[in-house]
Parts: C-alpha cells; structure tokens; sequence
C-alpha cells in the first residue's frame, strides 16, 4: 500500500490509529500499546494475608489493599480481576473502594435536620464513599437506611428514598458494598475502577493464590495478551486462622522469641513477628502500617504461669516491624509460658507456637546492708617486738600498738597513726626521722601518699607521745 496516497490516509484514519511515516515504516499510537503496562502501589507483587471472612467487619479491615497504576486519567476502557491459580474452586474476595477509599465503615453525627433529605445526605467528606455503599441513619426511636446512588460533590451523597424525617443527633454510617468474590480460573470486572482506586483482596480458604489486572481493550471480556494492557502477576498467600484445613503446614506462624534466661526479679519481653504483610495501600499512621495496627487490635502475647507477668488480657504494642509484650516482674523461679493468640470469634490460639521461659533463681534469700564492727587482736612476744594486725588484718612488726578503727603504731617515744588508701586499702602514714618499713605493707614511713596510686591522705596525724599506751 501507498502511504502516502490519499487513499491510504483514509484507511487508516476510519481504524482510528495515527500513523507517523519515517521512511517505509510506521509508530502506531501509544494509545493502543499492549503489554505489561500497568503496575502496583505498594510496588511490590505479593502479599500475605490470614484467612478471616472479608464480609465480616474483622475480615474487611485485615484484607490487602492495592492499587492498580498506569491507567491513564481519560481512559474508559475497563478493568478486569483474573484469578490465575489457586486451591480449586475457591474464590479470591475483594472490594473496589474509590477514591483512596477505606474498607471500614464512615461514622457521622448530623447537627441538623437539614442535612438530610429524602433523596440526598451531607456528611463531613464523601471521601472514599462508592455508589452501592450502604446508608444506615441511627436515631432516637430506630434505625432508617439507604443506599448511595452517585457522589455529588465532596460533602453530599444522592442516596434512594429515606423513609425518616432527619432530626438533631442522628448518626449516619456509610457501609462499604460487601466483597465480591472471583473464583480460580475466571475473570471479573471490577465495575467503575478509574486511576487512584483501592482494591482490597482477602480469601476464606488458605492457600496461594495468583491474579492479575488488565484493561480489555476491545470489550470482549476476555484477556488478550497482544491487545489488552496488564499488571505483572500478583501472589496472594492466604495463611490459616480459622482451622480451615486440618493441616498445620498453612497456619499462620506468629515467630515468637524471647530471653533465653532470666531470673526472679526480671521482666520479660516477648517478641512476635507474624509471617503476614503489615502495610498497604492505606499508608501509615505515626509510621506504622495500618494494615498492621489493624492487626495488633487483635493479637495477644499471654503469660501463664511463674511470676507476677501473667494473666490473659495480654494486647501486644505494634512497633512497626514487629508484636511485643514485656511481663510484670517475675517474683518466683519456674516457668513462664508465653501463648500467641489472635481474639477471633473463635480465638486463634496454637499451643504448639507457645514459648517457654525458664526464670532462675538469683541465689540470694536476703541481703544485709548494716555494717559489722571487727575488732582487732594484738598479742606480745616475750623475745621479739610487739605486732599490730591492721585493718585487713595484716600483721605489722616494730610496734607496741592497740587495735583500734585507726590503728597506732608507736616507736621510739613516737606515736603514729595511720589509715588506708580509699581505693587500694594501703596504708597511709606521717613522716618519721628514722625510716623503716611494716611487713606487709606496701607503703613506707616517710611517704604521704598510698605507693600504688599516689592519693594523699589529710587525715594522717603525728603527735609525740608516751612509751606505754
């Protein structure tokens, strides 16, 4: 064909594709590119999740929420959820909520009787509120509900008829629609998803699942690989928390660690670090994933046994990264167990996960803290000079002394006293004329500091004195 005829240009122009001539090829537009197009956010491409029923309000809050990125702002073409693998003919559930929509319900309370009508409602944002959400409006003398049929602005919801004239106090909930649900092996269209929407994907039955996102492009409904644009392939690995299966290989494993020793007096922490995705799609709060405080509402460390840091009741405190609990003070030696649970309508609770902690004994019954006085002994020798024992009870020759809490030692009508250094318990003694030295003792007369660290002592004395004490 001639590319350049005029004929030509009208061929092309009816197929609707905008070609560029360079030489004897063509670029066809790039709004008919096919391929791995689209992505994630969060960018990565697999999640875990436990296996509690997203219908449920507990199962909504704990389901992965995802974003599918690359669809262009103006682009109408639909997006379809394939369910690639899974355990056989079970369902992957999951929820399209617009606009960075949240999973869990809005609560609002009216202050006026204006704000509701019979065919509209104002709340504070209609922020993450999706046409089919569910209107419930609580009041003195009963309960009145609706449905949303189009969001009309930031504040305002049209809703189908409200059978109940709007008073002061009334409370107003918009319900997310309940999950839908894609079973292994087909392909659903998640109705009205445009750029920026969340999808939250759960499943009640453990297992791994595989699923991917596309825009059919022609309408048929069906995947095409050299026509529809794509996401990667997504892993979903759905672990067991409800005694689903009978096997334990697909429970969910809490990974808890603690001391490996401890004794009477100590408080122990524990620590558990789940094998389950803790952020999504909905962020952080304070730097924490929601998805993962959402999940710390939930989970308990228990201490059972030994020690005052035991008990039920044992909500963990969410790091970020991690699950822990620190224990009262232990005050008896024993074992303490530590029991991971996740407060389910029937609690999750696998005894094989405990943890035990064995608590020792410090050795010490009871510790006295008074002083006790010592007193020394001097004996006399017939044939040699008297000794002193000093306060480590050394015993010091050439002196005629008595044992006192700052000893004497006497020599030549002199009389000495000395004391020991603070730090290394030598002694300290005043200078004398004739130089001579205890056994035992490290320091010399005629020095005024200890011979191990050089400290001065001012409290050494000398005074001349009698012979005989």
């Amino acid at each position: 064909m001639n590319l350049q005829s005029k004929r030509a240009r009208i061929a092309i122009s009816v197929l609707g594709v905008t070609a560029l001539v360079s030489g004897a090829g063509a670029v066809v537009s790039p709004a008919f590119a096919a391929g791995t197009t689209l992505g994630f956010s969060p960018t990565g491409a697999s999640a875990t999740v436990v296996n509690v029923d997203p219908t449920t309000a507990t199962g909504r809050d704990l389901a992965y929420g995802l974003k599918v990125t690359g669809i262009a702002a103006a682009d109408t073409d639909p997006v379809y959820l394939s369910v690639l693998t899974g355990p056989a003919g079970e369902d992957v559930s999951w929820s399209r909520r617009p606009s960075n929509g949240n999973v869990s319900p809005i609560t609002t309370a009216l202050n006026g009787a204006a704000l509701i009508s019979a065919t509209s409602i104002t709340v504070d944002s209609t922020t993450g509120v999706g046409v089919g959400d569910a209107v419930s409006v609580a009041y003195g003398g009963g309960n009145a509900t609706a449905t949303v049929t189009a969001v009309t602005s930031s504040t305002v919801l049209a809703i189908t008829a409200l059978s109940h004239a709007a008073a002061d106090n009334d409370v107003v909930t918009v319900t997310p629609v309940p999950f839908a649900t894609t079973t292994v092996g087909d392909d659903d269209v998640v109705t009205n998803y445009v750029g920026g929407d969340n999808v939250y994907l759960g499943a009640t039955v453990p297992g791994t699942y595989t699923l991917r996102f596309f825009q059919d492009q022609n309408g048929n409904g069906e995947f095409e690989a050299d026509q529809d644009d794509t996401t990667p392939t997504f892993t979903l690995n759905v672990k067991d928390v409800t005694a689903n299966t009978v096997a334990t290989s697909d429970d969910l494993a809490f990974n808890v660690t603690t001391p490996a020793t401890a004794f009477v007096g100590d408080a122990i922490t524990a620590t558990a670090t789940p094998s389950v995705s803790l952020t999504d799609t909905r962020g952080t709060s304070s730097g924490k994933g929601v998805l993962g405080n959402e999940l710390a509402d939930l989970m308990h460390l228990d201490f059972t046994a030994g020690g005052t840091g035991s008990g039920a009741g044992g909500l963990v405190t969410f790091t970020g990264t991690a699950f822990t609990r620190t224990s009262s003070t232990t005050n008896a030696a024993g074992t303490i167990s530590i029991q991971p649970l996740l407060d389910l309508s029937t609690d999750y609770a696998p005894t094989s996960q405990a943890v035990g902690v064995t608590v020792g004994s410090n050795g010490v019954d009871d510790v006295a803290l008074a002083a006790t006085e010592v007193d020394g002994k001097v004996r006399r020798l017939r044939n040699r000079d008297h000794q002193v024992r000093d306060h480590v009870g050394h015993l010091h020759r050439d002196g005629d002394a008595r044992r006192r809490r700052n000893p004497r030692l006497r020599r030549g009508g002199q009389l000495h006293r000395f004391q020991r250094c603070a730090e290394h318990r030598q002694a300290v003694v005043q200078r004398h004329a004739r130089r001579w030295q205890f056994d035992h003792l490290e320091g010399v007369l005629g020095h005024h500091q200890c011979q191990r660290c050089g400290q001065p002592d001012g409290d050494v004395q000398f005074r001349r004195g009698r012979r005989d004490l």
